[in-house]
Formats: structure tokens, C-alpha cells, sequence
């Protein structure tokens, strides 16, 4: 569960879990020039690390939880960014009109998509991911992990759309591990 430009939402996940078999991964959905890029953090990052990451990234704590904020950094710093924190950086929604980073114009897509600290991209639709997985869009995208997730604006949206991930144990190594190994 991330949720726009906070991390508010972390510690009453991780309390509401206790006794559970759910593992929560802390993170957030961050609001760029360019588009949305899921940041996931390790299992132990606190809620306070990640709200001083956003102020980091551009995004006053009186601005936290806003959709329509703005970060003042855009999409490639954030990418590295959140990947030299120990996080993975997921394009959200990467084809969505209003705030996927391909419906970006011009080049920036070119550069975006082959970058090593964007893990992943994530997609809505099933045949997106078939095309980018398998590296058949154009000579200018190699393959690359996708996910497919809710995308939930309310609860009764929860779990529409999932991903399935081959681990050990649930984790962001374990994350990681599986987008290395997307095929």
C-alpha cells in the first residue's frame, strides 16, 4: 500500500498487521513534473525517514498526502533517488494520461525506461506488460519488469489487479530479486 506524497499511512499498517501473515513494505507514491513513481522501501525504514525523504524530493511536510502536490525534483533525480536510499523506484500506472511517465512527449521516456534504478513499470493493463516484459515495444526499450496492482482509490478496489512474486520470504531484497529474474 503506498499512498500519494506520504507516508502517514505506515505505522497504523504495520500496527493493524501485528498477528497477521501480511508484511507491510513501507513506501509511497510521489507526484513528479513527469509523472508518478512508486518509491518501496526496506521492511524496517520508518514512516519519519520516508516523510524526510519527500521534503528531500521537493515536498513540504504542509504538503503531505496531496495528490496534487508537486515534488520540485523531477522524475530521473527521484528515480536515483529513492534507489540510492536502498529503495526501488516503480514507474506508477507508466501509461495512464494524466501521470504515467511514458505519456511524457520527446525523449524523456527514451532515457527513463532503460535507467538501472528504475526497477520496474507498472501497468494496468495485461497487454502492456506482455509488450514491455518481452522487450516488443521498439529497439529503444529493452525489457523490462512490470507489475500490475490495484491502483485502489477506495477499499472496495483492494486486490482488483495484483502481481505475484517468487521469493524466499516477502521483502524488498526479495522484490528486487524477482525484477532481476522477470522472465
Amino acid at each position: 500500500i503506498t499512498d500519494h506524497n506520504s507516508a502517514g499511512w505506515i505505522d497504523t499498517m504495520r500496527t493493524a498487521s501485528v498477528g497477521s501473515s501480511v508484511t507491510i513494505l513501507p513506501g509511497v507514491e510521489i507526484t513528479t513534473p513527469e509523472g508518478h513513481i512508486l518509491a518501496l522501501f526496506p521492511i524496517d525504514h520508518s514512516a519519519d525517514v520516508i516523510a524526510d525523504f519527500l521534503v528531500a524530493v521537493g515536498i513540504p511536510r504542509a504538503q503531505h498526502g496531496r495528490k496534487e502536490t508537486i515534488s520540485t525534483d523531477h522524475a530521473e533525480d527521484i528515480i536515483r533517488k529513492v534507489d540510492g536510499a536502498g529503495g526501488v523506484a516503480i514507474a506508477a500506472h507508466a501509461n495512464e494520461k494524466n501521470s504515467g511517465l511514458l505519456q511524457v512527449k520527446g525523449q524523456f521516456k527514451m532515457r527513463v525506461v532503460p535507467m538501472s534504478e528504475l526497477a520496474a513499470l507498472e501497468f494496468t493493463k495485461q497487454a502492456d506488460i506482455d509488450r514491455f516484459s518481452a522487450g516488443k515495444v521498439s529497439a529503444d526499450y529493452p525489457p523490462k519488469p512490470c507489475v500490475q496492482s490495484s491502483d485502489s482509490h477506495s477499499l472496495a478496489e483492494i486486490g482488483r489487479r495484483t502481481t505475484f512474486l517468487k521469493m524466499h520470504e516477502p521483502s524488498l531484497n526479495g522484490i528486487r530479486q524477482a525484477f532481476m529474474d522477470h522472465e
